[in-house]
């Protein structure tokens, strides 16, 4: 029996409302079936907001219901932090590991630029 292909969703650096929206809709798409594997690169993520938040932790619930698979790749430090200041950490740590062999469909909630996102200067020499 072939395993199933997994979802693997390139996480922005900045994961913020409109992010979390594209991912719950995108998503929602890609999982078909029962036992869905899903993998997190979090390589660029730097910071998320609470709908971010919000979207992922929908995201784990989804996997969990339908008994699904989950791994994060690449975490950065940031995102590290950030998982564990929520303690969204732990709940990770019991989904089991992703297992495929089909090839991976790959999508990353990227969002319009927001005004509100800080912008970075330049150094000065």
């Amino acid at each position: 029996m072939e395993k199933p292909s997994a979802v693997v969703v390139k996480l922005p650096q900045y994961f913020d409302a409109k992010g979390a929206r594209r991912l719950r809709h995108d998503i929602a798409h890609k999982m078909a079936g029962d036992s869905p594997a899903v993998i997190f690169d979090m390589s660029r993520l730097q910071r998320m907001d609470v709908e971010g938040l919000d979207a992922l932790i929908e995201v784990l619930g989804e996997i969990a219901r339908r008994d699904g698979s989950l791994q994060l790749t690449e975490v950065s430090p940031e995102a590290a932090t950030l998982l564990e200041l929520t303690r969204v950490a732990p709940l990770l740590e019991k989904f089991p590991a992703v297992s495929i062999e089909a090839p991976a469909v790959t999508f990353s909630p990227e969002q319009v630029p927001s005004e509100e996102r800080p912008v970075q200067l330049p150094a000065v020499a």
